[in-house]
């Protein structure tokens, strides 16, 4: 058994919401010390994510967005919304949002992180320990005190004063508090590809929709398309019966213009997958312990907030813990005004989300009619538009109202 120097906060986990709590309390003065269990730090899968103004804000403000290559990330302003064999629906443009950030930003993680990870490297008071799992927490009389990490062979133990679960859906941190939640599979995830861009497919991001199918197609990049198809969960080995050019045929129906694109597919193992799931655990936060991200409420990525929420998270969590470790109190007392703060905010995000996939992702041509009715109403409606555009950049907690509502089907 070895033992490690004491840290005053321990983050099991390197993903973005992790990292910039890292980085904020190092910031404080605080020693910190990131736990990452993949060697090469977290497996980022090969697809694109959308970071929103709430996001952008954050990564502004420590100065990540500088350290971004152009050529690995887009600013889209505009998303169309399509009914898929019909007429386009709506046009969603962040241009109307206060500047700077008045745009979405299209990347895949990998690029993001890279800026990150080097940030987290040269920051002197932040030990990036990779390779190192998560084992058990340590406890004195009730309280987390600790973590013990396997390194290879060997076997560590970190004393902390706060540790931080930002480890995922299935969070080892969450499950060793004895947290109970609920874990919601959703029955769609989404096939994803990254393809060269075909020439001529402008900055604009497309969605189209019809009857439990949908296609996105994002720039990613100066030379690359984010590509993201609906399909039954646990459904691959029909998909893969069918054959690959059966699936190309599909998509090039829906869009002809991707049919170049297309091309350089020629393997399953170049389709990636992308789960949906929702995560609302009992508790957030233990005496001298947290949860963050994904592991305390993760969303449908209709919503495109998964680690925006992630970096609000952190901004939060890092207010709460200078005030604890101001007064030295880490109890569950002091640490949940951090839940009382994201806990609403998160949860009306997650209804948001099974609201979306209720009426984006029905094969039911009733449901399907109403939603299209909606999006059609939002493209008339300036009001309703604004509204719902400010709420899932993240900009603003006003929800639909009842009438809102009434008012979306076109009945007013």
């Amino acid at each position: 058994m070895h033992t490690t120097n004491r840290a005053d906060l321990v983050i099991v986990g390197a993903g973005m919401g992790s990292g910039v709590l890292a980085l904020l309390s190092a910031a404080r003065g605080l020693r910190v010390v990131v736990l990452e269990r993949h060697p090469g730090g977290p497996r980022d899968p090969v697809r694109g994510e959308l970071l929103q103004p709430n996001g952008l804000r954050i990564l502004d403000r420590l100065g990540l967005l500088a350290g971004l290559d152009d050529r690995e990330v887009s600013r889209t302003r505009r998303f169309h919304f399509h009914r898929i064999g019909g007429d386009r629906l709506v046009t969603i443009d962040y241009g109307v949002l206060p500047e700077p950030f008045n745009y979405a930003l299209v990347g895949q993680p990998a690029s993001v992180m890279r800026t990150l990870r080097r940030r987290l490297a040269d920051t002197p008071l932040v030990s990036l320990r990779w390779g190192w799992e998560m084992v058990g927490l340590l406890r004195e009389r009730g309280r987390v005190v600790g973590v013990e990490a396997r390194e290879g062979d060997r076997l560590h133990r970190i004393a902390a004063s706060v540790v931080v679960g930002g480890d995922g859906v299935a969070s080892p941190v969450r499950t060793a508090l004895g947290i109970r939640c609920r874990i919601r599979p959703y029955a769609d995830g989404y096939l994803t590809l990254v393809l060269p861009r075909p020439s001529g497919f402008g900055p604009d991001g497309r969605y189209y929709l019809g009857r439990r199918e949908i296609l996105g197609l994002f720039p990613l990049g100066a030379d690359s398309l984010y590509l993201f198809y609906l399909w039954p969960a646990g459904d691959r080995p029909r998909l893969e019966a069918k054959g690959i050019e059966a699936f190309k045929a599909r998509l090039t129906a829906i869009h002809s213009e991707v049919a170049p694109a297309l091309a350089a597919l020629s393997r399953w193992d170049q389709v990636g997958w992308m789960p949906c799931v929702k995560i609302v655990p009992r508790a957030w936060v233990a005496d001298g312990a947290a949860l963050l991200g994904d592991a305390a409420h993760a969303l449908n990525p209709h919503v495109a907030q998964g680690r925006n929420q992630a970096l609000e998270d952190a901004v939060a969590l890092d207010a709460v813990l200078a005030s604890c470790f101001q007064v030295g109190n880490f109890s569950r007392q002091a640490l949940v005004l951090y839940e009382r703060l994201r806990r609403p905010r998160a949860e009306a995000l997650q209804r948001l989300g099974d609201e979306m996939a209720f009426f984006w992702n029905t094969g039911n041509p009733l449901i399907g009619w109403i939603r299209d009715r909606v999006f059609a109403t939002l493209e008339r409606d300036e009001y309703l538009r604004r509204k719902m555009l400010e709420l899932v950049a993240g900009l603003s907690d006003r929800s639909f109202t009842a009438w809102d509502r009434v008012r979306a089907l076109g009945w007013r």
